[in-house]
């Protein structure tokens, strides 16, 4: 301990206690899927307006972002199995299991919210996960 902040294997291991609290399928949808605060909050957003038909402009109003940043958010969501695209906007329909996995996520969103950040920023980047598994040593039968 450093002037009262964990260091370390400290700071490691208190991490790690702090994501047990979060189910295990809400940490594996942040894992796979969430690779950002605003596109977290936007999830929510949407399953909180389930069966509603969004457009990037009213997303962008509602979560104070451009109508870009809306769409390119929408436009992922869709690309990873939450959202399908109708009537010119979105309407929020995750597929099996996400359904039950948005569900937790949400929980634990609002039970342990800095840690569900912190879970979010401390995995790597895709960039940076792209390059490190170009490193790894895979058997002949992978």
């Amino acid at each position: 301990m450093v002037a009262g902040k964990l260091v370390g294997r400290d700071a490691t291991a208190a991490r790690g206690l702090m994501a047990q609290k979060v189910p295990e399928d809400a940490q594996n949808l942040i894992a796979r899927h969430i690779h950002s605060v605003a596109q977290l909050e936007l999830l929510l957003y949407l399953r909180d307006r389930r069966g509603e038909v969004v457009t990037p402009e009213s997303v962008g109003r509602d979560q104070k972002v451009g109508p870009d940043m809306a769409r390119d958010l929408l436009t992922d969501l869709a690309g990873r199995g939450f959202l399908t695209e109708k009537d010119g906007g979105f309407i929020y329909d995750p597929k099996s299991p996400l359904d039950r996995q948005v569900d937790e996520l949400a929980g634990a969103y609002n039970a342990y919210r800095v840690t569900v950040i912190n879970l979010i920023f401390s995995k790597p980047s895709e960039g940076v996960q792209s390059f490190a598994d170009a490193f790894r040593v895979r058997r002949d039968d992978e």
